[in-house]
């Protein structure tokens, strides 16, 4: 069931200052082992920003720390690494290119608890290829689950 807690906001104000504070943390360098987990994307620097992305929500926002769906949670952390990260890659390719629509089931930018998928979406624009990003983003959330 869609999460009914939605706001509506101002595009200009998202964009000014949510989606260029999440690109400009999007933007550093990733520190540690994060970067083996990334070394087979196909666009290694907008995953790398994906999952910068992923770890700036948590840093920013409570509700990003909230789990998702079972569904969510068991497609992004069961099974061997290798696996997930296609689960990840499927859900990154399934993803509307468009601005998602928070009752599209194929919007996993708006399943994962944080600022949703519309402040999701500029900032994967932002940095490029939305696909690419999105596949950091979900690698970055399954890391997160897998670690408890």
């Amino acid at each position: 069931m869609p999460d009914r807690r939605l706001i509506s906001v101002r595009t200009d104000v998202v964009f000014s200052v949510m989606v260029e504070s999440l690109y400009e943390d999007a933007r550093r360098p990733l520190e540690g082992d994060d970067q083996q987990i990334l070394q087979h994307a196909a666009d290694r620097d907008v995953a790398r920003m994906g999952w910068r992305t992923r770890q700036a929500e948590l840093a920013r926002f409570e509700r990003a720390h909230d789990r998702p769906d079972g569904r969510l949670v068991a497609a992004l952390s069961e099974g061997e690494w290798r696996q997930v990260a296609e689960r990840c890659r499927a859900l990154a390719e399934a993803e509307p290119l468009d601005r998602p629509d928070p009752d599209d089931p194929d919007a996993v930018s708006w399943r994962i608890p944080g600022p949703g998928g519309h402040v999701r979406h500029y900032v994967a624009l932002r940095c490029g290829d939305k696909r690419a990003w999105m596949y950091g983003f979900l690698l970055a959330e399954a890391h997160r689950l897998r670690l408890g």
